[in-house]
């Protein structure tokens, strides 16, 4: 009889909101083998119901899915609109949830799960029109929480964050030309405002004494920017951030030249006068204290070096002259001109010639 089938003391429990005890009830019915199909799908639809009174919605789907798989066609309708009622409440709750902001890493996933729900309840109930339009919803809510979430990065200085997710959304062959549009201005924002960042804890460092740590800092900063596409930014807005650099650069060789620590200085004045195209009275303003510090490095070096040579150390005199024509050579290679480094280039080669060498 009826009455005496699983499924019936299911109904019975679930009714009396007993929703645990359906679960454990079907659960072990199924356990047991041997059910008709019709059986076999009720218990799987009334598991399903359970779960879904529950909040479990992945429990539910799952359940659902087996008890349309088991029904006959005649019956297979009636779960296939359990699960479309059942994935049109979790695809607007999470569309909800993701639309009201919350965390930022969990809002395109909340709103791209709800889209899979949509898709599912869409796949067993086609023709529904309270799905199409959720669905279609919540396809065109994903791009603004796409955004929203990129400036929420973006505001806690997330630079990698909102670039991987930027940059997912620009592959999505779905991205519309206007939100593709917004998505490359935030990238160009998210390269600027992270260089930006590291320029200014450059100069922190500077400020703290800490000349090293701010030419690592710019070394980063620098090595940000030789990564960005050609086409992530525009030209112009790469100028400003190679200004940034140019300037981190040459504030740092600059306090080297005042500090007297004239061979620390040549390092990030090389640097800077790499970015030629920050103009020239810009590269004239590296120039400068870059043949200072060359002169003045060469003067500090003339006396050990001819003091290595009456001790009869040629080889080690040799390696110091080397070594200052390496610098100047470096310099020539990055805009500066001989005349500039005449007096540097002038003693480097008396010294050599101390040594009875040629120059080079």
């Amino acid at each position: 009889p009826d009455e005496l089938l699983p499924s019936t003391r299911c109904h019975a429990l679930l009714e009396a909101r007993q929703y645990e005890q359906v679960v454990t009830l079907a659960v072990a019915a199924l356990g047991g083998g041997g059910l008709p199909a019709a059986e076999t799908a009720r218990l799987w639809g009334l598991i399903g119901l359970a779960r879904q009174e529950q909040g479990e919605w992945d429990g539910a789907r799952s359940a659902f899915e087996e008890a349309i798989a088991a029904a006959s066609p005649e019956d297979r309708g009636i779960w296939e609109r359990h699960l479309g009622t059942l994935a049109l409440l979790a695809g607007r709750s999470l569309l909800t949830r993701a639309r009201s902001g919350g965390e930022p890493e969990e809002r395109v996933p909340t709103v791209r799960a709800a889209i899979g729900w949509l898709e599912c309840g869409r796949e067993a109930l086609p023709l529904d029109e309270a799905l199409r339009e959720a669905l279609a919803s919540a396809r065109a809510a994903v791009w603004t929480v796409c955004e929203e979430t990129a400036v929420a990065f973006l505001q806690r200085q997330q630079y990698e964050a909102a670039r991987q997710l930027l940059r997912e959304a620009l592959t999505d062959p779905e991205c519309p030309l206007d939100a593709q549009a917004t998505f490359r201005d935030l990238l160009s924002a998210s390269f600027g405002g992270e260089i930006g960042q590291l320029t200014a804890e450059a100069i922190r460092c500077m400020q703290d004494g800490k000349e090293e740590q701010a030419l690592a800092t710019l070394d980063r900063a620098e090595s940000l920017l030789s990564t960005i596409p050609e086409d992530a930014i525009p030209p112009r807005r790469r100028q400003e951030l190679e200004r940034r650099l140019w300037w981190g650069y040459t504030k740092l060789g600059i306090r080297q030249v005042e500090g007297g620590m004239w061979e620390g200085a040549l390092e990030p004045l090389l640097r800077a006068c790499a970015f030629q195209d920050v103009g020239a009275d810009r590269q004239e303003e590296t120039r400068g204290p870059l043949v200072r510090a060359l002169e003045a490095l060469v003067e500090a070096r003339a006396p050990e070096i001819l003091r290595l040579a009456e001790e009869g150390d040629l080889d080690g005199a040799a390696r110091q002259c080397d070594e200052l024509s390496a610098f100047l050579e470096a310099a020539i290679a990055r805009g500066v001109t001989r005349d500039e480094l005449a007096p540097a280039l002038g003693r480097t080669q008396q010294l050599l010639e101390r040594l009875g060498r040629a120059s080079r």
